[in-house]
């Protein structure tokens, strides 16, 4: 009859302690930090680990670029139709409307008022409620044209002949988003809207008004642009107007 072979417990003991060390060099472990977590595993769990981390990240990063282009959109001019549907009719009759919109913000958001402002004010029955950079600044360029550039300016953060230069789409709207909630009788920008707009105005001079800056590239212009339209949603309020 046979008989199987049956060690000691030193001899099983040994036979354990040589298996696990077998085990150990086909699965070496290994120590990696993922995130806040210290992670104890073989290769291949610590790569699915890391995998799943680099993916959280690029979600992340997705979706910070779906809320900047949300913004965007939402930043765009909702009064275009009114705005075209006035330089159909006549280009005249729309700067009209421009050099009112720069005397009413004039009077009744810096407290200044002059005679040719009134005039101007009075001989108009229609208000624009959206900043409009490239026909406002083209007031200050004819002749006899406006001369209270620091009005301009207030609006926009940049002089009326700097506009000369500036023609991408999104920088413009970041200026005539900035005029028509600075110019708004219904929503007021916080202590932060303003501080944002200043350092997107700040970062576009020093770069020499470079508007490459959406291009693919991470400027400090690129930065403050998508702090600034990010910003819109939570730092714009609504408020009652104020009795005249």
């Amino acid at each position: 009859m046979a008989r199987s072979r049956i060690g000691t417990v030193g001899s099983l003991k040994e036979d354990a302690r040589h298996s696990i060390t077998d085990a150990l060099k086909v699965q070496e472990l290994h120590v990696t930090r993922v995130k806040e977590d210290i992670l104890v595993g073989n290769s291949r769990g610590l790569n699915l680990a890391n995998l799943a981390h680099r993916l959280d990240t690029e979600l992340a990063a997705q979706n910070e670029k779906i809320a900047t282009l949300k913004a965007e959109l939402e930043m765009a001019d909702s009064r275009q139709e009114e705005r075209l549907s006035y330089l159909l009719r006549s280009d005249d009759c729309y700067r009209l409307v421009r050099d009112r919109y720069l005397s009413t913000f004039k009077t009744d958001h810096l407290g200044i008022h002059t005679k040719t402002d009134k005039k101007i004010i009075a001989n108009g029955n229609v208000t624009a409620h959206w900043g409009d950079a490239i026909v406002d600044s083209s007031l200050y360029a004819e002749p006899d044209g406006r001369m209270d550039v620091e009005v301009f300016q207030k609006l926009y953060g940049v002089l009326p002949k700097t506009m000369e230069g500036i023609r991408d789409e999104k920088t413009i709207y970041v200026l005539n988003t900035h005029a028509g909630i600075l110019s708004s009788n219904f929503k007021k920008g916080s202590r932060k809207f303003s501080n944002l707009f200043a350092k997107f105005i700040k970062a576009l001079e020093k770069s020499g008004f470079d508007e490459t800056y959406l291009d693919g590239k991470d400027t400090d212009v690129t930065r403050a642009y998508r702090a600034f339209v990010d910003c819109i949603g939570k730092e714009v309020k609504g408020v009652r107007p104020k009795r005249r």
